[in-house]
């Protein structure tokens, strides 16, 4: 009877352990699930639009991570290779990674593929402190035939801290149990210690089984300091033979100490019992008999717990008729103890009906049958109403997006053709400026020998009518003298005038989108320098143009891109920068940068541009002068043709009130177009 008293103490004590540990394991597995279930969206919205956009993924990530502070960052993979992370602070350097590279992360990734599944690894060291886990959920589109399975897409990630995370499941120091924590890896038994002293384990522990991505955990408990040793000399029984009153006597205080500390237990389960919203029921294994119902009970069902203690027919009353067979099946098996949840709709008594989900677990005797079940009802109704809009969302996103697509489509034409028209016409105001510039410079010296033609002629027929008299030698000499230099001057005007027609060709010929050729920069800049005359001599205070040009820089590029490139910067700073400036300056400025660069600089000491305006200046129709002739296509000729053409970059520097610099990098030899695109080049051009 002594053995019999304390084997019974300690199956009591274990109870007491049991339920205790089965309320945590309640708690944990409710955080868990919340946290792990955070790519759950992200693979969905993935599935089905096969590409996640990042300002969608860093709102949904944002979202999480606020209501789940456990969460380190979330990493989007297609073909498994990192491209969205969030919060990217931090966490830069995992853009770009590869999983293949790293054996112990491509293990994991390789094992969520194959099970097609989450799966959960860890606990880790994490780079930036602390410990994590990590969970791997795979991605797998619609297959593009009937007859084709699924197609790999790539992996979501999260990183959760184990610290956070455990102490929202309930696993504190403080708590009254010894806990112990292990399943490294979700290996259950098997993994690695996660958390808690590992002496439980050695003490004969009460254990449970926690559900996690790709396996499961096993939670082990014992009172604290361990299980009371109380040995077999201290019980009454063996003192039987001594004294039988003192036996008698010890028998009845500790049979009213037990009952009192059963009462006492029975007190603070009743109470932690009554704090859950799930209702925690402990039943005979086929339901014909309920020992404890938690008061949810009947916040849940609409009736009291006590009904279903008296009546247990009342479980299988409320149950929906098309979902009484699948319980039935499930608990004839016992395929719905242990980690497998099932999901059930139930009718309240006041006839609305609800889904519920049921856990339950089995508590055996020492000949290994299943004495009892606890378990777990939890009411997911509005959690899965929340998916099923979120999927009929997802079923309409579809035909919104086609539809916002066909719009942007026809606008962006829309902008194209405004493009084209608006290009033409600042190329053909261009045109205009040429021909003025033309005109302008073969006049000077057309003029000049226009004039001397006429003073010629005028010479000629005076010394013809002064021959009709006699000619002496001095009038002979002075007018034969007057004609030489005459006819100098008229050769000279002439052959500047040449000189001036020869390089307007010239000019022009690039203009119009000229092919590749070798040619001297500083000779380019001139000739669009003279093209350009008139609008640097018609402004209200002449501009004052400096060339600072490296001798014999040689490049073999596009002269007609390079030409129209710098027209563009020149006109840009007339237009915009040296607008009512008291003394307008121009500094063009070449150097070479090594053997393979060189350094193009247009400098004006003008207003300069605003710092909020630079990173947009060579976006297609930003002007500051909407509506005063800018179009704001420009500088981004400018960019497109730098780039583009002539395989180079353009970088600008500018500080409001000290004026604004132009950087050209170019290549000595620009990089060969195909026919086609020349064609399209010389074509737009000669527009």
């Amino acid at each position: 009877m002594a053995r019999l008293d304390l084997e019974h103490q300690a199956q009591a004590q274990r109870a007491q352990v049991f339920a205790q540990l089965v309320a945590l394991q309640a708690q944990l597995v409710g955080v868990l699930k919340s946290t792990f279930s955070a790519t759950s969206g992200l693979v969905y919205l993935t599935s089905h639009q096969e590409r996640l956009p990042p300002d969608q993924f860093n709102g949904i990530a944002r979202r999480t991570l606020a209501r789940l502070p456990q969460i380190r960052n979330i990493a989007v993979a297609p073909d498994d290779q990192v491209q969205l992370v969030y919060p990217l602070s931090g966490n830069e350097a995992v853009l770009g990674f590869r999983y293949q590279t790293r054996p112990e992360q491509w293990a994991t990734v390789l094992r969520a593929r194959q099970q097609r599944r989450a799966v959960l690894a860890g606990p880790v060291k994490l780079v930036q402190g602390g410990e994590g886990l990590i969970v791997r959920e795979p991605v797998f589109l619609d297959a593009l035939t009937p007859d084709a399975g699924p197609r790999y897409w790539g992996v979501i990630s999260i990183v959760v801290s184990v610290a956070p995370l455990l102490k929202a499941g309930g696993l504190d120091e403080s708590h009254p149990l010894a806990l112990h924590l292990v399943g490294g890896d979700a290996l259950g038994d098997s993994g690695a210690p996660i958390w808690g002293d590992a002496r439980v384990a050695q003490q004969q522990p009460v254990r449970v089984s926690v559900e996690v991505p790709g396996g499961e955990w096993t939670l082990m408990a014992t009172p604290q300091g361990g299980w009371p040793a109380l040995p077999f000399w201290t019980s009454s029984y063996f003192q039987i033979g001594v004294l039988n009153s003192l036996l008698l006597a010890a028998f009845v205080v500790a049979l009213l100490s037990r009952q009192l500390r059963l009462r006492e237990s029975q007190q603070r389960f009743t109470e932690m019992a009554a704090s859950i919203d799930q209702v925690f029921y402990v039943a005979a294994p086929d339901l014909s008999r309920f020992d404890y119902v938690s008061p949810a009970y009947e916040q849940m069902f609409g009736v009291p717990a006590e009904t279903l203690l008296h009546h247990p027919r009342a479980w299988w009353d409320a149950v929906h008729p098309d979902d009484v067979n699948l319980l039935r099946s499930r608990l004839r098996g016992g395929s719905w103890l242990g980690k497998v949840q099932t999901l059930w709709r139930a009718r309240r008594a006041d006839g609305e009906l609800r889904q519920l989900c049921t856990s339950a677990f089995a508590v055996k005797g020492p000949d290994g049958r299943v004495q009892r079940i606890v378990g777990v009802v939890e009411d997911v109704t509005e959690r899965l109403q929340a998916e099923q809009a979120l999927l009929d969302l997802n079923n309409t996103l579809d035909q919104r997006v086609r539809e916002r697509t066909a719009e942007l489509s026809d606008t962006l034409q829309h902008l194209r053709q405004t493009q084209h028209e608006l290009v033409r016409s600042e190329k053909l105001a261009a045109l205009g400026a040429m021909v003025a510039g033309v005109a302008h410079q073969l006049n000077t010296p057309l003029g000049s020998s226009l004039t001397l033609a006429t003073a010629l002629q005028h010479q000629l027929d005076e010394f013809e009518s002064g021959t009709r008299e006699g000619v002496r030698r001095s009038t002979l000499a002075g007018f034969v003298g007057w004609t030489r230099e005459a006819l100098v001057s008229l050769v000279r005007n002439l052959l500047h005038a040449t000189r001036l027609v020869e390089g307007f060709k010239q000019a022009a010929a690039d203009q119009a989108g000229s092919p590749r050729r070798s040619f001297l920069l500083d000779e380019l800049v001139q000739e669009v320098l003279v093209t350009l005359q008139p609008l640097l001599q018609g402004q209200t205070v002449a501009v004052a143009v400096q060339q600072d040009l490296a001798p014999n820089l040689r490049l073999e590029s596009y002269p007609g891109a390079l030409s129209q490139v710098l027209t563009h910067l020149i006109e840009n700073a007339l237009l915009h920068g040296l607008q009512g400036c008291e003394a307008p300056q121009l500094r063009i400025v070449a150097r070479r940068l090594d053997d393979c660069l060189v350094s193009l600089s247009v400098i004006d000491n003008g207003r300069g541009i605003a710092a909020e305006h630079l990173p947009r200046i060579f976006d297609p129709f930003f002007t500051t002068r909407l509506g005063q002739g800018g179009s704001g296509l420009g500088l981004h000729e400018v960019h497109k043709l730098v780039t583009g053409v002539l395989g180079g970059r353009v970088e600008v520097e500018s500080t409001v009130g000290q004026g604004c610099c132009f950087k050209l990098t170019l290549p000595f030899e620009a990089p060969p177009m195909a026919p086609t695109e020349v064609q399209e080049v010389s074509a737009e051009a000669a527009a």
